[in-house]
């Protein structure tokens, strides 16, 4: 499984390439080049994730086998006031609680995971942490087995909205469709404790405008 480090990771920043002379381009060329930076600068493409920022005020396309809860007491994307998914953790110390949603995918192809976390209640040692995951599988619907491959980037709980980013996520040849789950994980004297979910983002945005992956 390939895990991405916490707190410190963001999302890369790219940069042109383009070397700068003492000399001033002429406007003809200075033109140019503008357009071939932008024909060829990266576009966020559409989120895959079915209500990624909860705007509804309900948790469709969201499951999960511990409590999930939606409230408008928190939120960080989408509309002012829309609410945030509230996912809790009754398993005791040392445990996990997960909600997922399956989203089919082009085998082979690389895209971005992203979401928007923050503590709840109940976390007592300051030792509770929150995941975002992402498991391939062969087939739709998330079925076939064991996942192909498995991606999770995680963070240590705060009062303060975070947002967990992973990038590139390549799928594996043989892949259709992909789990993604936020998880919390409780510390060792948590017995139950809550945390927050909202702006859930997964998609090909790593794809150019003129079809050119990002190299």
């Amino acid at each position: 499984m390939l895990v991405y480090s916490n707190r410190a990771l963001c999302r890369s920043q790219r940069r042109s390439g383009i070397r700068r002379h003492s000399t001033a381009m002429p406007p003809r060329l200075t033109l140019s080049l503008l357009v071939i930076l932008v024909s060829i600068s990266d576009v966020k493409g559409a989120n895959l994730i079915g209500n990624p920022d909860f705007d509804a005020s309900d948790l469709a396309f969201w499951n999960t086998f511990d409590t999930i809860q939606w409230h408008n007491a928190e939120n960080e994307t989408g509309v002012a006031g829309s609410g945030a998914m509230l996912l809790v953790n009754n398993r005791g110390p040392l445990k996990t609680a997960n909600a997922y949603s399956c989203i089919n995918v082009v085998p082979g192809a690389s895209y971005w995971m992203s979401g928007w976390t923050k503590a709840g209640s109940g976390i007592s040692d300051g030792r509770a942490t929150a995941a975002m995951s992402g498991d391939s599988y062969s087939m739709a619907n998330c079925g076939g087995g064991s996942p192909l491959s498995e991606v999770a980037v995680t963070t240590p709980l705060s009062d303060v909205w975070f947002q967990l980013t992973a990038a590139p996520i390549v799928i594996p040849p043989t892949a259709v469709s992909i789990m993604i789950s936020v998880v919390i994980y409780t510390g060792p004297q948590d017995a139950s404790f809550s945390a927050w979910f909202d702006g859930l983002h997964f998609d090909d945005e790593f794809i150019f405008v003129d079809g050119f992956g990002d190299q």
